[in-house]
């Protein structure tokens, strides 16, 4: 944040958008392995439909975030319970149950995969573990700037790697890639609205990733900071399941 003015920066914008990026990162992600199930394997309109599908989590984004600024809120229930109003008791233990089990699925995800990470360096596994969780403490103490900081670090450091990598794929496969676009290739059965309801429902699913979007309203002020933080995170996004769809589309029906 530029002090003198108390306006953000990019990299203010950056951070914001990487406390949801991160989110996303699990290994279904990170591996194709989702996107591959829901974009790369519609055939030709996994051109098109991450553009779709991430597009409509992100006005999801928009909304819930405006809303809570005008309100100032920031906390996730009092969001819910404003946009669900008389429908409040009964969705909100939906979404409470849809954030915790994707709280604690991710916080058992990474804690294996860091601490197997940790084993392949020679340390032991609940070594590992107890370094993950003495970040994770830390964070908590010093609160979510701490967080956003960490977080834009890594998110810069992967969305570089994601980049090289799936433009590295879809130059060694870009005459089939071409073949696809040019034949409007499908997989046997697929269809236009099949496409159309995956991408919805990733659209959908990913909303839910706005619990770790609202508490970044403590330093977002104005309606044009929210549209450039989830600006930036759109492009985030797109860079990474946008180019890896077309990256595995670069592969299909191979893959």
């Amino acid at each position: 944040m530029n002090k003198s003015t108390g306006s953000l920066t990019l990299r203010d914008y950056f951070n914001i958008a990487s406390t949801q990026f991160a989110s996303i990162l699990g290994p279904g992600v990170a591996s194709g392995a989702t996107v591959l199930a829901i974009f790369a394997s519609r055939g030709w309109h996994a051109s098109w439909l991450t553009f779709f599908g991430v597009g409509l989590s992100f006005v999801g984004y928009y909304f819930a975030m405006e809303y809570a600024r005008l309100h100032q809120l920031r906390n996730y229930a009092d969001v819910y319970k404003g946009l669900y109003g008389k429908l409040y008791r009964v969705a909100t233990p939906f979404m409470d149950f849809a954030v915790a089990y994707a709280v604690f699925v991710g916080m058992a995800i990474v804690t294996a995969q860091f601490g197997s990470l940790m084993m392949e360096w020679g340390i032991p596994f609940f070594v590992g573990v107890a370094i993950l969780w003495g970040f994770s403490l830390l964070g908590a103490i010093f609160g979510t700037d701490l967080f956003r900081k960490i977080q834009g670090v890594l998110s810069l450091i992967l969305l570089t790697l994601t980049l090289v990598i799936n433009v590295a794929c879809i130059i060694n496969g870009i005459n089939i890639f071409k073949e696809i676009m040019s034949t409007r290739w499908m997989p046997e059965g697929g269809t236009f609205a099949n496409a159309v309801y995956w991408a919805f429902q990733y659209g959908f699913v990913q909303i839910q990733m706005v619990t770790v979007l609202i508490p970044n309203l403590d330093i977002v002020r104005k309606k044009s900071d929210i549209k450039k933080a989830l600006g930036v995170g759109y492009l985030m996004n797109m860079t990474l399941v946008g180019l890896q769809s077309i990256a595995l589309l670069a592969f299909m029906p191979a893959v």
